[in-house]
């Protein structure tokens, strides 16, 4: 298999879309005697447009450090590997702010993009993107994808999530890392220093899966 093109940077910013202003406009009362408005009128009809406009995902206006090549499982998706040993919480900032809405820790959909991942990765160990909300009832409860859905079952590596080893939930581990040979998930504490990859899909991080993140 050709390698990954996958360019490991600490980090690139990437300006968002530029929203629209606000914009004011008056109405006619519908009377015989005119459309002047004085100045209370004015304000009281004054109006805004929507918010910023929204650019349809293209893969090609990710950021220009992210890169696909041989990961045929999501090829609609743009990676990039960052080497950096840190904690969860500053490389999800990171990738995050590559482009606002599009980007953020690696969210693994299938065991074969999580395989095909792993084998760019030579061995370290990386964040992906998955989070636990605290005080579930059982550490394999309640786990999200940053994009909002469920984590798979089948993206975790035997007999994972487990808290670090307990049978009840006690917080100690409410992220996800991969840390062996498989491709596939162990929960972790964020506090650990990992590598990571980036994604840009388009999607942006859900309001449950943020919440957690900043626990």
């Amino acid at each position: 298999m050709k390698a990954l093109a996958l360019i490991a940077l600490a980090g690139c910013g990437f300006s968002p879309n530029p929203g629209t202003s606000d914009a004011a406009s008056g109405h006619s009362s519908g009377s015989d005697a005119g459309t002047v408005m004085d100045a209370r009128e004015f304000h009281d009809a004054k109006v805004f447009m929507d918010g910023p406009t929204v650019t349809p995902f293209d893969p090609a206006n990710c950021p220009s450090d992210y890169s696909n090549n041989t990961i045929t499982a999501s090829p609609n998706s743009r990676y990039k590997i960052v080497t950096d040993m840190t904690t969860v919480k500053s490389h999800s900032d990171e990738c995050n702010a590559d482009h606002p809405g599009w980007t953020h820790l690696i969210v693994l959909d299938t065991v074969q993009e999580a395989q095909q991942i792993h084998s760019h990765m030579g061995g370290n160990f990386y964040y992906v993107g998955a989070v636990q909300p605290a005080n579930q009832a059982a550490p394999d409860a309640g786990w999200l994808q940053l994009t909002g859905a469920a984590v798979p079952s089948t993206l975790w590596q035997q007999f994972q999530p487990n808290d670090n080893g307990g049978s009840s939930e006690t917080n100690a581990q409410n992220f996800a890392a991969v840390d062996d040979s498989t491709g596939l998930m162990n929960d972790v504490n964020g506090t650990y220093q990992y590598q990571a990859v980036c994604e840009c899909d388009g999607q942006a991080i859900s309001a449950a899966a943020l919440s957690a993140l900043n626990q």
